[in-house]
């Protein structure tokens, strides 16, 4: 028993450099992307008024919940890539690069079309100031709802760089062009038409690299088979799951609460989302250096460990300034109008780490193709939509109820991992 925890401890060791690096990289892709971010709400805040600013909080969650869909086939192409590349299938990787920007220009289409035909739906049910708002967050959602297959990409191949400058790419274009449509007096409309510009900025970079790095692939066709598709819906029902309990609680919060009450929930929500987005790139890794680990015949628990070490030492330096002075945290990022928002933001900051861990081992049960947990996790979210629907009188409940659901949810993300092996699935 001995010799075993000694190999286990010396394989952690050795592949933990390489994991810190990588991660290191990602994570400050991920402060500058979160910098432009908190520029973008730096000013809104300021110079939109409180109903305005609670309309866009809402709509720029509601992005972020649609955007799982194509996250999941992000992680899904991420693997696929990992795959043939570490069995260097170059003519079956060129050829599934060109199977996903067909893919992802359709499902953009399609999700455009559908937003546009549910504007009154969707105005209605988050009291929007104008129906107008509801146009540009669709064609917004669209465009970055493409991103993401391609990123899956530059994932699988291992390609940190040019993943992490699309990042912060997509983050300060959001940020500056956001908040000069702010300035200029174009409103939410102005803001939401600036995340769309600054999506199509990021496509055009991320497509411009996957071209370069495939331009000498032999010519070929993929054809996913059935597996593919069955790991394609499992991952978009684990992370719909997940995205649902990091943003469906912003969403009841404006249809439920004031306007009042609304706009300082997406005040904390947004502090406590920064400690989301600090953990962010765990997953980012932990999809490729799992299948590598698969390839094989190793056991991808020390990639476990890692990306749960890493989450963990995150999420616990985000949660300081949340413990030391909340009132200074509100006030740097939505302004002394805001002040009452500082007695949730640490509860809420419990909430972002929990739903970093949840996320982090959500990433390694897909990549080791195990899938009995996504039952007990969607059920996990639902009892959260369904205990915030039914307790919804105060900020306190509803965040009182997400903290015990997301709680709930990190073991539900856990079932069934003990049983994860050492042998990769088949390649689709």
């Amino acid at each position: 028993m001995q010799i075993g925890n000694g190999r286990r401890a010396r394989t952690f060791l050795r592949g933990t450099p390489e994991f810190a690096a990588n991660g290191l990289l990602i994570l400050a892709s991920s402060v500058v992307a979160n910098a432009g971010s908190f520029a973008l709400y730096f000013v809104g805040s300021r110079h939109l008024d409180q109903r305005a600013y609670g309309d866009f909080y809402a709509l720029v969650t509601a992005t972020a919940l649609a955007g799982a869909l194509t996250t999941s086939a992000s992680l899904v192409i991420s693997k696929t890539t990992a795959e043939l590349r570490s069995q260097a299938l170059a003519a079956s990787l060129g050829g599934f690069t060109m199977w996903c920007r067909r893919a992802a220009l359709a499902v953009a289409a399609a999700v455009f079309a559908i937003g546009c035909a549910a504007i009154v739906p969707i105005s209605n049910y988050l009291h929007l100031v104008s129906p107008a708002e509801a146009l540009p967050w669709a064609l917004a959602t669209s465009i970055t709802m493409a991103v993401p297959a391609y990123r899956g990409i530059l994932q699988g191949c291992e390609d940190f760089v040019p993943l992490s400058i699309s990042f912060a790419l997509e983050g300060v274009g959001r940020g500056v062009l956001g908040s000069v449509a702010i300035l200029c007096g174009y409103g939410v409309v102005g803001a939401l038409v600036a995340q769309g510009v600054a999506a199509l900025l990021t496509w055009s970079y991320v497509a411009a690299v996957v071209r370069k790095r495939f331009a000498g692939a032999p010519p070929a066709t993929f054809a996913p088979d059935a597996r593919f598709f069955h790991t394609l819906l499992a991952t978009g029902a684990a992370l719909v799951a997940t995205a649902s309990l990091a943003s469906l609680d912003v969403l009841f919060a404006k249809h439920y609460l004031g306007a009042r009450d609304a706009a300082v929930y997406g005040v904390v929500a947004f502090c406590g989302r920064v400690v989301i987005l600090l953990g962010t790139f765990v997953p980012l890794l932990t999809i490729p250096k799992v299948a590598a680990a698969l390839g094989p015949g190793r056991s991808p628990l020390p990639v476990l460990a890692q990306a749960l070490a890493a989450t963990g030492a995150v999420g616990l330096v985000a949660l300081v300034p949340f413990v030391a002075f909340p009132h200074l945290v509100v006030r740097f990022f939505a302004g002394s109008g805001y002040s009452d928002a500082a007695q949730y933001v640490l509860l809420y900051g419990g909430i972002g780490v929990l739903l970093s861990l949840t996320n982090a081992v959500t990433a390694y049960q897909l990549a080791t193709h195990r899938f009995r947990f996504i039952v007990p996790l969607a059920a996990a979210a639902c009892i959260e939509a369904g205990a915030i629907a039914a307790w919804h009188d105060s900020i306190a409940t509803i965040l009182a109820v997400a903290l015990a659901c997301n709680a709930l949810a990190l073991i539900a993300s856990a079932f069934g991992i003990a049983t994860s092996g050492r042998t990769a699935p088949a390649t689709p």
